[in-house]
């Protein structure tokens, strides 16, 4: 309820889906805590969601860890069989194993809140502050 969308990130998304892409939207929120509260907001916001090609993938459980869900969720990616063609990620760590994973895919480090104890962004990264 707290979050709002990064600035011109709904009508991003909205477009690239609308040119027939999949949205995969991956988030560290547990489904029992926080499933319908992100299903919700997305909605609320605009987002595309409940209308065919978008996953939303949140951890089972709050207790997982982050990255044994990060790199089941890159598995889970893969078996969808398409090409990844961008990712955008607040969390440097995630980002730079986003680009490890999908090295001919375009990779965005978005914003400028994440972790404090944030890794080091890679320098491969394209940093931008919102989708206008």
């Amino acid at each position: 309820l707290h979050d709002l969308p990064t600035p011109g990130a709904v009508s991003f998304v909205r477009e690239v889906h609308e040119r027939g892409a999949l949205v995969y939207y991956l988030t560290g929120r547990d489904v029992p805590g926080m499933g319908s509260g992100t299903a919700e907001a997305l909605t609320n916001a605009g987002f595309p969601l409940w209308r065919g090609r978008c996953v939303l993938h949140l951890k089972p459980n709050f207790d997982m860890k982050d990255k044994p869900f990060k790199e089941a969720a890159m598995e889970d990616i893969r078996s969808h069989r398409g090409e990844v063609v961008a990712t955008f990620e607040n969390e440097p760590g995630n980002a730079n194993a986003f680009l490890a994973a999908f090295g001919d895919a375009e990779h965005y480090l978005v914003g400028n809140v994440h972790s404090p104890e944030a890794e080091p962004p890679d320098p491969r990264l394209q940093l931008i502050r919102d989708f206008r």
